[in-house]
């Protein structure tokens, strides 16, 4: 397999377990990237476990320190994408936009995939700032995005009183609408509660520029457990799939990222009841070759408003 591209990946990661870089490197490379790594955060484990955590976050000046040192060698010539994912501080963010104007000027065909990480099922993950943020700095640049509903409510409320969670298909694309007329022009919903308990919704929509436009939804089988690092893992084969050097259309690009999760999350659930995965932690390395050739279990279905 012949490499793909390079991808700047900046967003959290931990020693042990399985979010942020630690989800999303190791399907990139396998599926055939080049991945330089900048962690946002260092943790010890993710913040779910029961006894807390340890770690160190990066400041903005410790980021833009170790672009200059990449640029004064030459290092960032070669950078065809800039992902994206958790980021602490609304200070960060603004320093991670400096850095992906940085990129831009290097390389002009750079393509911006970001996962506006805030929060999931009502409860932010992180400050409420770095919504307005996301809404009025960062999506006018980015050109993929990878929200779950309760991120797609935030991102397209009007005031502080954000959050009401798109529920129904037109709700959600009426949502991606409005964040297409921001800049984007594809947005992928990782996530939304079906009102068919036995599912999760996901859902796809681009814009082209004679603003002809893409929809398709997605249903995929709802396993009942928790699982950190499943929208980590979704955006970078989303990247990998939809914008390699030989880039799948957007609805089988979808079909394949969202059967690679799926895949992994019924894999780690099984082997979880078996007591092999503490937490919930993804079963990723004994998953390479779900993510090289995954069962194409998700379909999609193409949505039309009318």
């Amino acid at each position: 397999m012949g490499v793909n591209g390079r991808v700047l990946s900046i967003q959290s990661s931990v020693v042990s377990g399985y979010v942020g870089n630690k989800s999303a490197v190791f399907p990139l490379q396998l599926l055939g990237f080049e991945v330089d790594i900048i962690n946002s955060v260092q943790f010890s484990n993710h913040t779910g476990y029961r006894q807390g955590w340890t770690g160190q976050k990066l400041s903005g000046e410790e980021l833009l320190d170790l672009i200059e040192g990449m640029k004064s060698n030459d290092l960032l010539h070669h950078i065809s994408h800039l992902l994206t994912g958790y980021v602490g501080t609304e200070s960060f963010l603004r320093t991670l936009l400096e850095v992906h104007q940085t990129l831009v000027k290097v390389n002009p065909g750079l393509i911006f995939v970001c996962d506006p990480v805030l929060g999931d099922d009502g409860v932010y993950y992180t400050e409420r700032g770095l919504a307005t943020v996301y809404r009025e700095e960062v999506l006018p640049q980015a050109d993929i995005i990878t929200p779950n509903a309760f991120e797609l409510g935030v991102l397209t409320g009007e005031d502080e009183s954000w959050g009401s969670e798109p529920r129904t298909k037109k709700e959600v694309f009426e949502a991606c609408l409005k964040l297409h007329k921001l800049g984007p022009k594809t947005v992928i919903v990782t996530s939304s509660i079906s009102s068919e308990t036995q599912f999760i919704m996901a859902y796809a929509s681009r814009v082209s520029k004679t603003q002809d436009r893409e929809m398709f939804t997605f249903e995929i089988e709802r396993i009942p457990a928790h699982f950190t690092g499943s929208g980590d893992l979704t955006a970078a084969v989303v990247l990998a799939h939809l914008t390699g050097s030989n880039p799948r259309p957007l609805m089988e690009a979808c079909e394949y990222a969202f059967s690679t999760t799926a895949a992994i999350l019924s894999r780690t659930y099984e082997h979880g009841n078996q007591g092999m995965a503490p937490m919930a932690e993804l079963e990723l390395i004994g998953s390479q070759h779900l993510i090289l050739k995954p069962p194409l279990t998700v379909k999609a279905q193409e949505w039309s408003p009318h």
